[in-house]
């Protein structure tokens, strides 16, 4: 799946500003994290694999606020 279909199905659920929030925090921790972290990988710099994986887990973190938050608001409609 790419970001578009994620967005979609997010919308689908949580509405275009859902689908908004996810984006940000998909793209900004994970998407360009991946980047990140294969660029350090060829250079075989290790301060930015590090960090590149403190960014996935702040993705980790982000991504478990934003379902969190969508859910609640979704289940109290």
């Amino acid at each position: 799946m790419h970001t578009a279909d994620f967005k979609g199905a997010i919308a689908s659920i949580y509405g275009d500003e859902g689908a908004a929030a996810f984006e940000k925090v998909w793209t900004e921790n994970h998407i360009e994290a991946e980047g990140v972290l294969v660029a350090a990988v060829v250079a075989q710099d290790e301060e930015e694999i590090a960090a590149a994986k403190e960014q996935f887990n702040t993705f980790a973190m982000d991504i478990g606020a934003f379902i969190g938050s969508a859910n609640e608001l979704f289940l109290f409609r």
